[in-house]
Formats: C-alpha cells, structure tokens, sequence
C-alpha cells in the first residue's frame, strides 16, 4: 500500500519495493507502470549489493520494514 502512495507522489519516478513475503496486493500494484517489485530480504548483503548495481542509483531509499536498528542500517 506504501507503494501506492509513492506512485501518486512522484508522478516521473521509478518506484522499487523490496518484500520478503508474496502479497495479495502484489498483483494490483505490479501492474501499474513504474513500480517494480523484488523479492528479497534486507538483511541479506549480497542480495542488496546486486539490487543497487542492477537498479540504481538511487535517489531516495525509504525503509519501513523490520523496524529494527541493525537490519535497516545495513540497508541503506
């Protein structure tokens, strides 16, 4: 649902969401242009390493996943 609310604020941008789990809403917001979607887990280095080299840079990095110091730290 975040995804959505990034997608009207940034009418030109490019909108990456990163899930370690299948969504229902996944199907719904996959379909709209701009938003692209990774299965991934952000505690996971090496899978953010080729994240970034395959779509960044970036301008803006929001995390609101785990809500835990050490796991968002090593995401951004």
């Amino acid at each position: 649902m975040l995804l959505d609310v990034w997608h009207r604020a940034f009418t030109k941008a490019e909108i990456f969401g990163i899930d370690i789990s299948k969504k229902k809403l996944r199907e719904r917001i996959a379909k709209k242009s701009r938003i692209h979607i990774i299965m991934g887990d952000e505690r996971d280095s090496k899978f953010l390493d080729k994240v970034g080299k395959e779509n960044g840079p970036f301008d803006l990095i929001v995390d609101d996943a785990l809500h835990i110091p050490k796991p968002q730290k090593n995401a951004l």
